[in-house]
């Protein structure tokens, strides 16, 4: 696997709360927060060392990520968290997203509004990527 991804793109959050997204923009990532309600997000450049990219790349792999569902929806809940992950990362890719239903065991959908702990260690990935920062 190369030392970054070609593309990487993720993204969390709702109408009502904050949202964040890391997004690659050449070799940085660009990090923003939006407050919600359409407020205008706070965008900052980050920079990842090669060791929290390395570290990044470890997460994705033990947790399986490649294999993830393309589609984790809870169509019960009309309102809540949304979520949204591309990774173009070598002969590797993930393509896929959330509505309330978050990624379990195997990558399968848990069928649970409640994050999953998959999701959350990869949450906690994201964070320690862009030097602890909130992503959540």
């Amino acid at each position: 696997m190369s030392a970054r991804p070609e593309t990487l793109s993720i993204w969390i959050g709702g109408y009502f709360g904050p949202s964040y997204e890391i997004k690659t923009s050449g070799d940085h990532l660009c990090y923003s927060v939006s407050g919600g309600e359409y407020s205008p997000p706070e965008q900052e450049t980050i920079i990842p060392t090669d060791k929290q990219w390395r570290s990044f790349a470890r997460t994705l792999d033990d947790l399986g990520v490649w294999a993830w569902a393309a589609v984790c929806e809870n169509p019960g809940i009309c309102d809540g968290t949304q979520w949204h992950i591309r990774i173009d990362w070598g002969s590797r890719s993930v393509n896929c997203r959330g509505d309330n239903n978050y990624p379990g065991a195997k990558g399968r959908p848990s069928g649970e509004p409640g994050e999953t702990r998959e999701f959350r260690r990869l949450l906690r990935a994201v964070q320690r990527l862009i030097g602890g920062r909130p992503f959540q």
